[in-house]
């Protein structure tokens, strides 16, 4: 499983699945935000600078998508593909990193060549703090 922007997947050889809502197949609809939401976080990071705007959208993204989804069903999933989308790839990547110790690596593919790429730490570190807060409420909750 990799991940990779639209301008960085040139290949037939791949499947590939947007969790963006960009391309008109293979979504996997339970990883894309509604346009609601997109359009409120992308107003409110308009002017933020680039870590603080990525911190922000992992924080909703997380909020709002992932936490509601289990990892396990969600890798099931994805597993045998290069998840195609915007920042939600990264959040996703990390996410699944986080809670299943699965590596799923940035790439850029030309025809059937992939080129390694390297992911902002701030996605990792974010997310960690997200997922270790919502452990800490579960246990309360209990």
């Amino acid at each position: 499983m990799y991940t990779c922007s639209y301008n960085n997947f040139m290949s037939g050889y791949y499947n590939f699945l947007d969790v963006s809502n960009i391309e008109d197949v293979n979504k996997i609809e339970e990883l894309i935000p509604s346009e609601k939401q997109k359009e409120k976080w992308n107003k409110k990071m308009e002017n933020m600078p680039e870590d603080e705007s990525i911190k922000y959208y992992t924080k909703e993204y997380f909020n709002e998508v992932l936490s509601k989804l289990d990892p396990n069903e969600i890798f099931e999933k994805l597993k045998y593909s290069v998840i195609i989308g915007e920042e939600n790839r990264h959040i996703i990547a990390e996410w699944l990193n986080l809670t299943l110790d699965i590596d799923v690596q940035e790439v850029a593919i030309s025809s059937s060549v992939v080129y390694k790429l390297k992911r902002s730490n701030l996605y990792k570190e974010c997310l960690n703090q997200m997922i270790n807060k919502d452990k800490k409420i579960k246990k309360l909750a209990v």
